[in-house]
């Protein structure tokens, strides 16, 4: 954990993100946030992780190919949709964790909550977010944020999601009979929640689209589908 602290500390005397988020009002807190999920995750191969995961499934499913956010452009993504102090935020599919550390550290969510089905991924996923809360044990604005996200190894069709208000689906990879059940569990959401998906839509008459750009991803650049539940 030394080394993780000074690794924080040098970052923190420089700041590492570019020049169109030096004034923006969370520049300290994503400052510290960035420098602690860089510190986290450089030199984590979670594809690989995946990759071992894949090989003890009864099939090969091409669903379970991992793929990550990116730090700087996901946190874009979800400040344009200005999430409000105590909301609710899933990641379905959520890998090694990367989102809902993401999210978790960079707003005011009442809960964050990651379900990752691979149990290598969900392990690695469950050790860095207890790395993370041991590095900033010292900072007690960090350690709540942290305090508030949940990691859970099953299938997202087989949990609750329906008192989020903000969903992240890394979707690239989903067959679509994968995509039509879980928009089937997506209409159990409450109206004016905001879904993001990657690569595929949300073809249902209760979900508007608000949002379609194109954002950087671990896997290169990726389609990014922001939608509203309407009723």
């Amino acid at each position: 954990m030394a080394k993780l602290a000074r690794f924080l500390q040098q970052k923190f005397k420089s700041s590492a993100l570019p020049y169109y988020l030096q004034d923006h009002p969370k520049k300290l807190l994503l400052e510290k946030s960035l420098a602690l999920f860089t510190a986290l995750y450089t030199n984590t191969n979670s594809a690989e992780v995946a990759s071992q995961d894949r090989k003890n499934l009864p099939h090969d499913s091409d669903a379970f190919i991992c793929g990550e956010i990116q730090f700087l452009p996901f946190f874009a993504i979800l400040d344009s949709l200005k999430p409000k102090p105590g909301e609710i935020f899933y990641d379905l599919g959520s890998g090694a964790g990367k989102a809902v550390l993401t999210a978790g550290l960079c707003f005011d969510f009442a809960k964050v909550k990651g379900i990752e089905i691979l149990p290598g991924l969900s392990n690695l996923a469950k050790s860095k977010l207890e790395e993370a809360k041991k590095s900033v044990n010292d900072d007690g604005v960090l350690l709540n944020k942290l305090m508030a996200i949940q990691l859970v190894k099953d299938d997202f069709l087989d949990q609750d999601f329906s008192d989020g208000d903000i969903i992240f689906i890394a979707a690239t990879c989903f067959n679509y009979s994968l995509r039509d059940k879980l928009v089937k569990k997506l209409t159990a959401l409450k109206v004016g929640a905001r879904v993001i998906v990657t690569s595929k839509k949300v073809d249902h008459p209760q979900f508007e689209l608000i949002s379609e750009s194109c954002e950087l991803m671990s896997w290169g650049e990726s389609s990014v589908f922001i939608y509203v539940k309407k009723n």
